[in-house]
């Protein structure tokens, strides 16, 4: 008898293994870490194998007393755009280059320069597609010898499992090189960098059933043989299934390593009508803690988030230590402080450092607004959540009735689980997250507080503008 879902989140920094029964409740959860290697700036790489590491020692802690056999299916999903290379004998050739990897800005540019005259699209500098240019030119050889290229880490992974070459279709439409109308990777694209297609894995949905856990690695992960596997969604649209940011009019703060505010505005069975996610966020803060406090020490933080004021004594604080995706593509945009004189404290810059990272978040909120959605409450998700200091900022700063939910830090697995229940008929469909949602705190907006970050947004703009034709020179 099935009694369990299976669920791998497996994010930038770490594999967040959660076991659920099959009426939503959360029986066990366990997190797995992994190490990014930035071994010069631009950089981000990780090894594959530490991934695999990461899903057999986290499956055997989490199943301690379970029988697997009792697991009705595994629900996996990840990272992208990523790039990982496999020889024929499955062996990886490279490093993965994570999604946060900037090094294919300069390939991007160039084929930006001829994509019209030849009716290609254009590329973004952190696409699937940068980077496979970018190895193409640098390591070519690493191309050359590849029968399996893959743009997420948990397509890498289903691989390892089943030997089922697939690819969710958020996934494929991210990668930068999926055509939506032939449901298949853009011919043009591979024509133009001489690839053939069958390098690429098939394209599925999030609610297939996409492969069975194989005998020869069924021992070694802690499972059993046949155990289905679902190819779900990246971590960032699994987050948003498991908020309930799929259910209409629902506006969704998704706050990781990148952020986003998501918001459905029609009646859509997958994709939202609005919404899109930064770069600059959960990294760009812990690297404010270690650069400030010397450690991650959130306690600390939280205590001295509360010693400055709203607005932080006139200091305003551009997060793009690694670059811009969204609000706008910028891969050379650098981080900024703005406005220190010598009365400015460390709990200045520590605050002016989240309320930047949220002002630069509020323009997406801003152009949801405009196209006439009015958004006045929103819950959160992620590791921002956890914070009452930068919850009430948040909620000062994008004037929202701010909701943080229970078991934030498991919503991508949550999601993942909800799009495994649905594969196999156990769900009718993913509204069945209504059950998962539970509210913990609610952060009301101070209007005063509201009134002068609105007054600043545009100032935000401003500085960020100005800056822009400065930072490749810096």
């Amino acid at each position: 008898m099935k009694k369990y879902i299976l669920s791998h989140d497996f994010g930038t920094s770490s594999d967040k293994i959660v076991l659920f029964s099959l009426d939503g409740n959360i029986i066990k959860s366990h997190s797995e870490t992994y190490p990014t290697y930035v071994d010069f700036p631009g950089c981000s790489e990780q090894d594959p194998e530490d991934w695999w590491k990461a899903f057999c020692h986290g499956n055997e802690i989490i199943l301690e007393g379970i029988d697997p056999g009792e697991i009705a299916c595994c629900a996996i999903d990840g990272t992208d755009p990523d790039l990982i290379c496999l020889n024929e004998k499955d062996e990886v050739l490279h490093r993965c280059l994570m999604w946060n990897d900037t090094r294919g800005k300069e390939e991007a540019a160039a084929w930006n320069e001829k994509a019209e005259v030849k009716e290609l699209p254009k590329l973004s500098y952190n696409s699937h597609i940068a980077r496979i240019l970018w190895m193409m030119k640098h390591n070519p050889e690493v191309i050359e010898r590849s029968t399996h290229i893959f743009s997420t880490n948990h397509s890498y992974l289903i691989y390892r499992l089943s030997k089922e070459s697939v690819c969710d279709s958020d996934s494929a439409v991210d990668s930068g090189m999926y055509v939506k109308a032939i449901k298949d990777w853009d011919p043009l694209i591979l024509k133009e960098i001489k690839l053939d297609r069958s390098l690429f894995p098939r394209v599925v949905g999030p609610t297939e059933i996409v492969g069975y856990i194989q005998k020869g690695v069924s021992e070694e992960c802690h499972l059993i043989e046949g155990i289905p596997l679902i190819g779900c969604y990246p971590d960032a649209s699994a987050a948003a299934v498991g908020t309930g940011a799929y259910l209409l009019h629902h506006a969704i703060l998704s706050c990781g390593t990148s952020a986003g505010i998501m918001y459905t505005a029609e009646e859509e069975s997958f994709g939202f009508k609005a919404g899109a996610f930064s770069v600059s966020v959960g990294s760009s803060y812990n690297w404010v803690l270690e650069t400030l406090l010397g450690k991650r020490d959130h306690a600390l933080a939280e205590e001295m988030l509360k010693e400055s004021p709203a607005g932080a004594h006139g200091v305003i604080f551009l997060p793009y230590l690694s670059g811009e995706r969204s609000p706008f593509i910028d891969p050379d945009a650098k981080g900024t402080w703005c406005g220190l004189n010598k009365a400015v404290t460390k709990a200045d810059l520590l605050r002016s450092a989240v309320e930047g990272i949220m002002m630069n978040l509020s323009l997406f909120l801003k152009e949801i607004r405009e196209k006439g959605y009015p958004v006045e409450e929103m819950s959160i998700t992620g590791g921002f959540s956890k914070s009452d200091a930068i919850c009430q900022i948040i909620a000062d700063v994008m004037d929202v009735k701010l909701y943080t939910l229970k078991d934030t830090d498991l919503s991508a697995a949550i999601g993942s689980a909800v799009l495994g229940g649905v594969a196999l008929g156990i769900y009718e469909d993913i509204s069945v997250v209504k059950q998962f949602l539970k509210t913990d705190k609610v952060f009301t907006p101070n209007k005063e507080n509201a009134e002068y970050y609105a007054s600043r947004l545009s100032l935000f703009r401003k500085i960020h503008e100005q800056l822009t034709p400065l930072y490749p020179e810096l």
